[in-house]
């Protein structure tokens, strides 16, 4: 069996940046589980997969249009301070959550303002991947509606978000 649409598929992975730092892996862990083809992957990955099988190991380069896209200044926002009660403890690096729902990242901040990169984490950044297919199967009725389910576009950067 291939990797195709609609087919489940099992990986192993590891995503690093340029200087080779580990972003993210489930290598020793649990596959990553997805229905292929339904935007559960950066494009790059899932177009780079397709027609691999069982036991087939990849490594490929994802340039940041197929993967999160490049930083949208947009993007970057300022927000009062005063929306946060726990203002004064908080500094550049930290993840906020935003009152739309979304997070971002406190990129700099003032005595009444805080301005938030609500880009991707890894907006930008070209990716190097590693990817075993573990294993591929035909969706039964109860995967098709689990992977129907509407998913985030945000990655925490936890592991299972390539």
């Amino acid at each position: 069996m291939v990797v195709e649409k609609d087919k489940i598929v099992s990986i192993e992975y590891t995503v690093r940046d340029e200087s080779g730092h580990v972003l993210d892996s489930n290598e020793g862990f649990s596959p990553l589980v997805f229905q292929h083809g339904s935007d559960s992957l950066v494009a790059g990955l899932g177009k780079a997969i397709e027609g691999m099988t069982c036991g087939d190991t990849k490594e490929m380069v994802i340039s940041p249009e197929d993967a999160y896209g490049f930083v949208d200044k947009k993007r970057i926002i300022r927000v009062s301070k005063s929306l946060y009660k726990e203002n004064s403890s908080l500094n550049e690096g930290d993840r906020l959550p935003l009152p739309d729902g979304g997070e971002g990242i406190i990129v700099g901040k003032n005595s009444k303002s805080l301005t938030i990169d609500t880009n991707h984490p890894l907006a930008g950044q070209t990716l190097y991947c590693w990817v075993k297919i573990v294993d591929i199967k035909i969706a039964n009725a109860i995967e098709k509606q689990a992977f129907a389910l509407p998913i985030s576009n945000y990655c925490s950067g936890e592991t299972g978000c390539c």
